[in-house]
């Protein structure tokens, strides 16, 4: 179970989903509402809700608020290397990158995307602490890298599919999951989205444990 990814779905139930076939697995409910999406640090898994950061129990899919509810609409997800944990912002034209205090969940603006950029639903760091998102790039869901200092979004190009709301990197493979339950391989250097399998899950969140290359 440990090697595979995590997802959550439309009514915040949390599941596994196998990197190679893309078949899911109900680990349980989060009891929380609406959480938009997951990451992983370390053995601890986060998650956000358009308004709060929250923690999840990974065996269980059990689900605890932290700290008071913040400002921003927030839908992807993201810790680095060193604890820090980035959200991604949506509902505007202009996304905004911010970061949360794990312990306060108080949100702080870090920088905008840029102009048609908001956050498709997902963050993910490389192993280098390289970060990506999932963006939505004016109705096109695009891979880009992501500025940790400033927000600003350099587009790698787009993914080929719709509704791109779970980014996992996971044994320096890049993932990409749908809301009609797609999970892709998706080339780092292109954006370009590939199927790997379909479930029924509607993806709208995505982590995966950390994994050594």
């Amino acid at each position: 179970m440990r090697s595979h990814l995590y997802v959550t779905d439309l009514t915040s139930n949390l599941y596994t989903v196998d990197p190679a076939t893309g078949s899911a697995g109900l680990v349980g409910p989060t009891g929380m509402a609406s959480i938009t999406d997951i990451a992983f640090h370390g053995p601890t898994l986060y998650g956000v809700t358009f308004s709060k950061l929250v923690r999840l129990n990974p065996d269980t899919g059990a689900a605890v608020a932290v700290g008071s509810p913040f400002s921003y609409s927030t839908n992807g997800l993201a810790v680095s290397e060193e604890g820090t944990i980035y959200a991604g912002t949506t509902g505007t034209t202009n996304g905004e990158l911010i970061t949360i205090n794990p312990v306060t969940g108080v949100a702080t603006l870090v920088g905008h995307f840029g102009a048609g950029m908001t956050s498709g639903g997902d963050l993910a760091f490389d192993n280098n602490g390289v970060l990506y998102g999932a963006l939505n790039q004016n109705g096109v869901f695009v891979l880009a890298k992501i500025n940790r200092t400033t927000g600003a979004a350099t587009v790698i190009g787009p993914i080929g599919f719709n509704n791109v709301y779970g980014l996992a990197i996971h044994c320096c493979r890049f993932f990409g999951g749908t809301s009609a339950g797609e999970l892709l391989a998706l080339n780092a250097a292109t954006g370009q989205g590939t199927l790997i399998g379909k479930n029924t899950v509607y993806i709208g969140g995505m982590s995966a444990r950390p994994c050594c290359c």
